[in-house]
């Protein structure tokens, strides 16, 4: 058999290490449609190929596949490991426990299942139920070096340092190339808050085994390792030279990002975890601290996101209700969401207590000041809008006015002018009657009545038309006319039509203004 770890899980191939069929091949079936029928060892080298794809199907097809060998192989532990590692890639944490321990019962030295079941331990946040598993595995399986790193790692993330130092030291004693004892020994030393130590056995890894220069977590740690000693330039050179060597090393990638962090490279930040998150798309810090790389890129839509799915991921951990508070307090103006964000924290049991004091306490202070500013603003705009609508009213009230204003001119002018003009044609005709008269002084025509209405302006009687006469400066019928004719003033020589417009005393004759006693030539007597 053959065990191949793949994100912190073993998957076990039965067979004597033969190679299995690819995913999703039809090996029991000819080309020419006849069946073939295949034995249990080429049908589990079936199953364990579907494994190895990841993809949810597959998974499903191989348990199709393996269930009925429970019967017919029901002494062959590969079978229900298998079948608890598919139940594992389906999120059924129950089913791959249960077919684990299936497997532990036919053979305990099966190691790989029992470092399975830590892992699913570990994954639920059961640390002492991990334990109880990598300590089972390594009473029947004590050379497996997987085992101890699984010990090593959940006594630290128990906080039992000095169990989890001795235990690695143990291992170490029985092989000292075990690189990733190494690792999490560096680790513990680090939790401990002693990176020299952590230094030292990180670079004795890198001088006393072979190839651990081309361990990319060896120097991911040592660049962490770095950073805890406050030297960001040696901690990038490590970091750097663990993705180099392994691209998709998701530690190397969030170590990078506090450091651009640090710099406020929002940019890199985000390109740094966006790759960790496609590769780890369930890890909640990943997403917090991607959060935090948003708002600094003014992306407060997908900052929000990020820190809803970091709690989602982790509900018991109230941290990214710190930042969501910061991201709406500083940033959006959204104080009273601030509040209840640090609110929330504080009734998690957020550990840090008087940091969310000071900013409930700040919040609080600027929402008051931001919402009397907003009020004043209001007040300034209201009276503006006020100012400008009485600016706007009489700035119509005034075109009005004067459009009223020219109108009326323009009446006055029109009426001015038709004034004008009549006066002018009454001066006409008087000028053309008195031309007439002048050229046929002795002519007796009839005077041509006009064609003026009644109430039309006139200077005498032949401008009215028929039936009306001039009395008054105006055409009127006799009845309306005045009984009473005013004398003119036009003096002796002045053109006239009739003698009421000469001055008193004179007489209209020949078409000219004379005096009343000579109508004549005077010829002297006979």
């Amino acid at each position: 058999m053959r065990i191949l770890l793949i994100g912190g899980v073993a998957l076990f191939f039965g067979c004597g290490g033969k190679v299995p069929p690819q995913a999703g091949a039809t090996a029991d079936v000819a080309t020419d449609g006849a069946m073939v029928v295949l034995s249990d060892d080429q049908q589990i080298a079936r199953a364990a190929a579907l494994l190895t794809t990841r993809v949810e199907a597959d998974a499903q097809e191989a348990l199709v596949v393996l269930k009925p060998l429970l019967v017919s192989a029901a002494d062959r532990a590969e079978i229900p490991f298998n079948m608890g590692l598919a139940y594992h890639q389906l999120g059924d944490a129950l089913n791959a426990r249960k077919y684990y321990l299936r497997a532990t019962a036919i053979d305990p030295a099966l190691g790989a299942a029992w470092l399975n079941l830590g892992a699913l331990s570990e994954r639920g946040g059961q640390n002492r139920r991990a334990l109880q598993h990598y300590r089972a595995g390594l009473r029947s399986a004590p050379d497996m070096g997987e085992l101890v790193v699984g010990t090593i790692g959940v006594l630290r993330k128990m906080g039992r340092h000095d169990e989890a130092i001795a235990e690695a030291k143990t291992a170490l004693a029985k092989n000292a190339n075990n690189i990733d004892v190494y690792n999490n020994l560096g680790l513990v030393y680090i939790d401990q808050g002693k990176p020299d130590l952590a230094q030292f056995i990180y670079q004795k890894a890198l001088n006393s085994i072979d190839g651990a220069g081309n361990n990319a977590t060896i120097h991911a740690n040592l660049g962490r390792t770095f950073l805890a000693k406050d030297r960001p330039w040696n901690a990038k050179a490590e970091l750097e030279k663990a993705l180099e060597l392994d691209p998709d090393l998701v530690a190397a990638m969030v170590y990078l990002s506090h450091l651009a962090i640090d710099d406020h490279d929002w940019e890199r930040t985000a390109t740094l975890l966006e790759r960790a998150a496609k590769i780890q798309p369930d890890n909640a810090a990943i997403q917090m601290n991607l959060g935090i790389a948003y708002r600094g890129l003014g992306q407060y839509e997908l900052a929000r996101k990020s820190y809803d799915l970091a709690l989602e991921l982790d509900p018991g951990n109230p941290d990214p209700y710190i930042n969501i508070s910061l991201l709406l307090g500083d940033h959006l103006h959204d104080y009273s969401g601030a509040i209840a964000a640090i609110q929330s924290y504080r009734s998690r049991g957020g550990a840090h207590r008087e940091r969310a004091d000071g900013l409930l306490t700040g919040f609080k202070d600027r929402k008051e000041k931001f919402q009397a500013d907003v009020a004043r603003k209001r007040k300034r705009e209201s009276d503006r809008k006020k100012r400008e609508d009485e600016t706007r009213l009489a700035a119509q009230h005034e075109a009005t006015q004067a459009l009223w204003r020219e109108e009326q001119e323009k009446k006055a002018a029109e009426d001015e002018a038709k004034r004008d003009r009549a006066e002018a044609a009454a001066a006409a005709a008087l000028g053309a009657g008195a031309a007439a008269e002048a050229a046929n002084p002795g002519a007796t025509t009839e005077p041509t009545r006009g064609t003026r209405q009644a109430g039309a302006p006139c200077s005498s009687d032949d401008q009215c038309g028929d039936g009306l006469s001039c009395g008054g400066g105006v055409c009127a019928s006799p009845a309306e006319a005045a009984p009473v004719q005013t004398r003119g003033s036009r003096q002796v020589g002045a053109p006239c039509s009739s003698a009421n417009q000469c001055a008193e005393g004179l007489s209209c004759a020949d078409g000219a203004c004379a005096a009343a006693s000579g109508g004549g030539n005077d010829w002297g007597g006979w």
